[in-house]
């Protein structure tokens, strides 16, 4: 019978998964973008780029994010 085979394990400052070693920390470079329209709904788009390599002796693999998020306010509130 075939199949996938997972295992996973943390030790030190690494994480085993699928017989690969990642790193436990990614650090990244994030830019956002965001608008509020009709003052009940606001939109956001994010990127975040990986800057350090996540693989432990592999080739160079990052982590990359796209990120759409959208707001709805049932009521704002003034304080006057």
């Amino acid at each position: 019978m075939q199949g996938v085979e997972t295992s996973s394990g943390v030790n030190d400052n690494k994480i085993s998964f699928d017989g690969k070693d990642h790193h436990l920390m990614d650090i990244s470079a994030d830019v956002s973008l965001g608008v509020e329209l009709i003052e009940q709904f606001q939109f956001t788009l994010n990127y975040q780029y990986g800057l350090t390599n996540i693989e432990v002796d592999a080739i160079q693999q990052r982590n990359r994010v796209l990120q759409l998020s959208v707001s709805y306010f049932f009521s704002k509130l003034s304080f006057k």
